[in-house]
């Protein structure tokens, strides 16, 4: 068999990426479609310290043979996919309430408010799916990460001080959509190719 591959420097994923909250999710099998890199629908996320981390991972059990002190089998017990940042506008309530899947967002005349406390149960409005896009180094074709449906499992913190702007910890965690085909039912990664 011949060796493929190539030292390709136009295959370097590179940032900006723009991160969009509940964009529409593709039919099973499907592509998102976008427009310039902006999808159909959705909120613009705003400013991070320093973009996204990705990360898709699992955990595994062995299974293991008396005949063989090598595991023969591996399972897979749990899939994680998530999405972190460090977002800054910690002031902008109606971007600060779709991190808070326990929070209830009012807006009422000269206020808006997000409460906590007593909820049992996560809504289905409280997980967000989120897009993040970026263009692309090769030419001016878009890749893209979703997650179909998320939580953000980091809270809400901050520190609120006079020496630097408060920073938010994100990190969304998806969940599983079970309507759609297994393979498919955290998120993905596409590509555009042409």
């Amino acid at each position: 068999m011949a060796v493929t591959g190539s030292n390709d420097s136009t295959k370097i994923m590179r940032g900006p990426s723009v991160a969009y909250m509940n964009p529409t999710v593709p039919a099973d099998g499907a592509v998102l479609t976008l427009t310039a890199g902006v999808p159909a629908d959705g909120v613009k996320l705003g400013l991070t310290e320093s973009g996204w981390k990705i990360g898709v991972t699992y955990t595994e059990t062995s299974e293991e043979a008396d005949e063989t002190t090598v595991p023969f089998n591996k399972i897979v017990d749990v899939e994680t996919m998530k999405a972190e940042c460090s977002f800054f506008q910690a002031e902008d309530f109606g971007l600060l309430k779709l991190f808070t899947p326990t929070g209830t967002f009012a807006s009422a005349g000269s206020s808006e408010k997000i409460t906590f406390g007593g909820a049992q149960v996560i809504s289905s409005t409280a997980k967000p799916g989120l897009l993040l896009v970026a263009l692309q180094t090769e030419a001016a074709r878009y890749v893209y990460v979703q997650i179909y449906q998320a939580i953000n499992t980091a809270g809400v913190e901050f520190e609120w001080t006079r020496k630097k702007s408060a920073r938010v910890p994100v990190s969304m965690e998806a969940l599983s959509v079970t309507t759609r085909t297994a393979g498919d039912q955290a998120g993905a990664f596409v590509k555009f190719i042409s």
